[in-house]
């Protein structure tokens, strides 16, 4: 994962009349006592001006685990607060954010389906907002929102461990342990994932190897060049670049680290 800016200005649609009969609809059947279902909400996020705005903000790969994907094949926009309901938290379910621009997000569909589906646990249950009144500030989600807080901070990567066959993600932040639940809720420990990252290590070795020389043998041409493909290789558009970044400044290298 990492940080994504999301642009202030919303896509037409989710402020359209069409979005705000959906909300009127969804607040009747809750004051009619119960919670809408999956099948009540009208997809308006899945409109396609809203998922390429969203899709060109994550620089067209997953939020989650960092992989490109196309805008619409094996992909999902994706509600960061649930909106039906919340597992294993009872009638909970953030109906009325269901067309907020700043709940929704771009996954590809193996970590939406199959890992984060209707998972949101709090820190503290207790201050779960369960209306559109609560304050959703009180919340403190175990759930890292790459739109609003920087992932590197709670989750690194070890490539020693796995003897370069594995690049396997671990949880920096023992006091919460925010990191480590991503980790486990979104499933970015997964073989599959943990194997395609190693298939950048060569690649990195290579590049620091070329950057070390350049700098002992004080060679401002090789320097530039290998600071060239840092910045590339660590580029918010690159596959896990979350990875590259934490493994360049782990060689003492992150003055060339991409900040886009």
């Amino acid at each position: 994962m990492i940080r994504v800016t999301r642009p202030t200005r919303m896509p037409a649609m989710l402020s359209s009349r069409r979005a705000r009969k959906a909300r009127g609809t969804l607040a009747r059947i809750v004051r009619g006592g119960r919670r809408p279902k999956s099948t009540e909400f009208e997809p308006l996020w899945g409109d396609r001006v809203v998922r390429d705005a969203i899709w060109q903000m994550q620089h067209k790969k997953c939020c989650y685990c960092e992989r490109p994907r196309d805008v619409a094949r094996e992909s999902d926009i994706e509600h960061f607060r649930p909106k039906a309901g919340v597992t294993n938290c009872g009638d909970a379910g953030y109906w009325w954010l269901a067309y907020a621009w700043t709940n929704l997000l771009f996954s590809c569909r193996y970590c939406n389906q199959e890992h984060k589906r209707n998972h949101f646990p709090l820190i503290d249950e207790t201050a779960r907002a369960l209306r559109p009144r609560d304050r959703l500030a009180r919340e403190r989600p175990y759930l890292i929102d790459p739109s609003k807080e920087d992932p590197s901070q709670f989750i690194g990567f070890d490539w020693v461990g796995g003897n370069g066959l594995l690049v396997r993600p671990f949880g920096r932040d023992r006091e919460t342990g925010r990191g480590s639940r991503t980790i486990e809720i979104l499933g970015l420990d997964r073989l599959e994932l943990n194997m395609e990252r190693s298939e950048l290590l060569t690649l990195l070795q290579g590049i620091t190897a070329e950057m070390k020389a350049g700098q002992y043998f004080d060679r401002p041409a090789v320097v530039h060049r290998a600071a060239t493909k840092i910045r590339e290789t660590t580029s918010a558009g690159r596959k896990f670049a979350g990875f590259a970044r934490e493994y360049f400044r782990a060689a003492d290298l992150g003055e060339y680290v991409a900040n886009d």
